[in-house]
């Protein structure tokens, strides 16, 4: 196959039909429910009919009692005779997912499928069915025209099932990024050069603080692993359309197919910004002596992307300079002469007061339409770090504000359409300035928050 051809089957995964087949393809899941959140969701449908909170308690209860005793137990109880391999690992899968879920309900269900249509469940006739029975119960005074939402029938209201909340599951577009990085590996095995393209899944993997390796997923064809367990997560349908989490999952998932786009010239040749590092990189380091991974050229003449660090020794100092497709001299020439100078000992206060100075510059240049568009620079200009945090994992979570009157009325969570829209979305732009600035501040795989 040659590099085209590998780009274009990359493409070719994230059309209409991902998420179909990552639904359809993956057997045995783990769902989480909030019963708290799913009687909220009720009261936010129903109230104005007249429902109280304990009737929407109740009838979060009955669908809770539903999915144990009609999905989870029919579907262990077959499986253990079947697979008791598979049995023993999802056992195991929800012990572990429900240690880390306070406050949700787990269970294991065989496909997304099943669980939102019947698919293959004697017992259960899909989720809108189910919720229309339960509710009526209940309620009769409920309407069709309500119990449609409650489905998320117009992706605003109501429930829908989401591929990854918080710590928990994988996004669709994720599994894409995963499939397309096991194809990847299995071309560079063969030989070609993949190195353009193995950067935008590197890029991916840390816009999301992405941790987890494609051979835990799928196998070199494709093919889902056996150990792989999806976790779903029942979420409220404007809180997962408008979530800090689905922006930035877009936003990466486009920015990763934009580069999959443009990393592929000609087979044989060396892509423009390999070339301009390696040459970069030959007088950064020309007349010193020089360790390391990469590759520097005085005149390209093939292609290898300089990654990882790099150690440049003089005698009067010791720099290590952490590069991602090239150096940042700006950065560089900030560094002041020290001792094996590593990730951990870069100061917080110090890369805050590198985002903070380039910031409003980076955010301008990343404005443009179908993003928001730079016009008086009061937007860029407001843009900045106000701290930066360990989270529990022992990664550094970046916090910024801006502006917010009127730019947050471009938010999801906050605007409206047709204003707010994930394109607009300053929390998509901002974070993908942030990780631009960062990149070669050493700080490794982090996520941002708006505060």
């Amino acid at each position: 196959m040659a590099v085209k051809e590998l780009q274009q089957d990359i493409l070719g995964i994230f059309g209409k039909g991902l998420r179909r087949r990552v639904n359809r393809n993956i057997f045995g899941q783990i769902y989480r429910l909030s019963p708290t959140r799913f009687a909220t969701i009720l009261m936010v449908i129903f109230e104005r009919r007249g429902m109280t909170q304990d009737v929407a308690n109740f009838i979060a209860g009955d669908y809770a009692k539903a999915l144990k005793n009609r999905i989870e137990i029919p579907f262990m109880a077959d499986l253990k005779t079947k697979d008791a391999r598979l049995w023993t690992t999802l056992k195991s899968r929800k012990a572990a997912v429900q240690g880390r879920s306070a406050g949700f309900l787990v269970y294991i269900v065989p496909t997304y499928r099943s669980l939102q249509d019947g698919t293959g469940l004697s017992d259960w006739k899909g989720r809108k069915q189910e919720f229309a029975t339960l509710v009526k119960n209940r309620f009769p005074e409920a309407i069709e025209e309500d119990l449609n939402l409650l489905g998320g029938a117009d992706n605003k209201s109501g429930s829908n099932i989401g591929h990854a909340e918080g710590q928990e599951g994988l996004a669709v577009s994720s599994v894409g990024v995963l499939q397309a990085e096991a194809k990847i590996a299995k071309a560079k095995a063969e030989g070609l050069a993949v190195d353009s393209l193995q950067t935008a899944v590197d890029n991916y993997k840390a816009k999301l603080g992405l941790e987890v390796m494609h051979d835990q997923v799928v196998s070199a064809d494709g093919k889902f692993n056996k150990g792989y367990t999806a976790v779903l997560t029942d979420q409220a349908s404007g809180d997962n359309q408008g979530s800090e989490e689905f922006v930035r999952e877009v936003v990466a998932s486009n920015e990763f197919k934009k580069e999959v786009r443009e990393a592929v010239t000609d087979d044989n040749s060396t892509p423009l910004g390999e070339a301009l590092t390696q040459a970069l990189m030959y007088n950064l380091t020309k007349g010193k002596k020089v360790r390391g991974t990469g590759k520097k050229a005085q005149v390209v003449k093939d292609s290898t992307r300089a990654k990882g660090s790099k150690n440049v020794k003089s005698p009067s100092a010791d720099y290590t300079i952490f590069t991602e497709g090239g150096p940042d001299v700006d950065s560089l020439l900030e560094l002041s002469p020290r001792k094996t100078q590593t990730k951990g000992q870069f100061s917080m206060a110090r890369i805050m007061g590198v985002l903070n100075e380039k910031l409003p510059q980076t955010v301008r240049k990343n404005m443009g339409a179908p993003r928001l568009e730079n016009q008086t620079g009061r937007f860029a200009n407001s843009v900045r770090v106000t701290d930066i945090t360990t989270t529990a994992r022992g990664f550094p979570s970046v916090g910024y504000t801006y502006q917010k009157e009127p730019y947050q009325v471009f938010e999801m969570t906050q605007g409206r359409p047709p204003w707010a829209t994930t394109d607009r979305d300053p929390r998509g732009l901002i974070d993908a300035s942030i990780r631009e600035v960062a990149a070669n501040l050493a700080l490794g795989r982090f996520y941002t928050r708006r505060q």
